[in-house]
């Protein structure tokens, strides 16, 4: 992509208003969630917030966007973001996008749960050592390509489809332990104290290098509940915003957990590219519960009820801020993300970012595969 030169200035200016905008035969299709368990108790427009939700302590992202292989201009954008809970367990998401011929190709996320350490601050960082994962959730589809895979080693039958590595092979997995071989590996993030990015590289060591832990990891149950089902969509905006360039872009990839007990987990993964740089990025966590329609062509609605818990982070290097809240622990006011360039965009209560960020929605959760759709394909 050619490269627009701004002065730091300049992007400085421009990174103060950025935000995020907001069938192929599935290899294994998760079963549909039943009427009956999805409940939902409220008192006027307002949930009765449960102890559901489990207990988000602190959590970091990042991501990268590096050339790719799919032609000219072609490119992979990956997001990732550690969340660690109380039982010391973490979730480990990656999601990553391929973009090539024109077209955004196809869509990965992985969702990984197991125990963690954490070390001593150090030189401004604090060392998180991730075990190897116990459990992984794969979602992993093109519409280009034809395939739509989906994996949950809580409850998969094998043999299943893993995605091919290679052009033309069918790369199987035998076991959960095959799975768990192939996606779970632990490692080490270097996260950065009083912000929420992390490295998985020690900065304050040059020779420093990517690790690799096969440590097992101990018991999830006590924060990760049975999964029902996982949904999962991307969606590419582009160009981002005439302020960004011609060659800018948003990428979105949103996912559904959707527990046995009638709750969800929700996660939206943004990332901002403009002027020859990856410009932003931005995730959003919500947990509340959700409340299912009946089938209809396929498709089945699932509402969000407004969120009883949002975990939100957003960073920029090229604009430099760092954004992070979390309305199990927050304290008021908090600034949120900038909608004009100037404005100190305030949260005064946990109602204003639940309002913002987690506020009711509708998706529609595909009957015979994993792919989610944002709008009604019905209607």
């Amino acid at each position: 992509m050619k490269k627009n030169l701004l002065t730091a200035a300049s992007v400085l200016t421009l990174m103060a208003t950025l935000s995020s905008c907001g069938k192929p035969s599935a290899a294994s299709t998760p079963a549909p969630l039943s009427s009956s368990e999805a409940t939902v108790e409220s008192t006027g427009s307002q949930n009765v917030e449960k102890e559901k939700s489990p207990a988000l302590l602190e959590g970091y992202i990042g991501s990268e966007i590096t050339n790719g292989t799919m032609g000219d201009g072609s490119w992979t954008a990956t997001a990732t973001s550690v969340n660690f809970f109380g039982s010391n367990v973490y979730e480990y998401l990656t999601t990553t996008l391929n973009y090539g011929y024109s077209m955004l190709l196809s869509t990965t996320s992985v969702y990984r749960y197991g125990t963690y350490v954490k070390g001593e601050s150090e030189d401004g960082y604090t060392a998180f050592t991730l075990n190897a994962a116990s459990e992984v959730f794969l979602n992993s589809y093109s519409k280009a390509g034809g395939f739509d895979i989906h994996i949950n080693t809580q409850s998969q039958t094998y043999p299943v489809e893993l995605p091919a590595k290679k052009q033309g092979e069918k790369n199987m997995a035998q076991s959960k332990a095959d799975v768990l071989a192939a996606y779970g590996d632990g490692t080490v993030i270097y996260a950065q104290d009083g912000k929420n990015t992390f490295s998985f590289t020690d900065p304050t060591d040059e020779a420093s290098t990517k690790k690799t832990v096969t440590t097992a990891s101990g018991d999830v149950a006590s924060v990760l509940k049975a999964v029902r089902n996982v949904q999962m969509v991307h969606e590419y905006v582009s160009p981002a915003s005439d302020s960004y360039g011609a060659n800018s872009w948003i990428g979105n990839v949103y996912s559904i957990l959707a527990f046995e007990d009638g709750g969800y987990e929700f996660n939206k993964t943004s990332i901002t590219y403009g002027y020859g740089m990856n410009l932003a990025t931005t995730t959003i966590n919500n947990y509340g519960t959700l409340e299912k329609g009946e089938s209809e062509d396929g498709y089945t609605a699932w509402t969000l009820k407004a969120a009883d818990e949002v975990f939100f982070n957003s960073y920029s290097k090229a604009g430099g801020y760092n954004i992070s809240i979390n309305t199990r622990n927050a304290t008021y006011p908090v600034e949120m993300l900038a909608k004009v360039q100037g404005e100190k965009h305030m949260a005064n209560s946990k109602q204003d970012v639940v309002d913002e960020y987690g506020a009711e929605k509708t998706y529609y959760a595909s009957d015979s595969g994993s792919i989610l759709s944002l709008t009604n394909p019905n209607a």
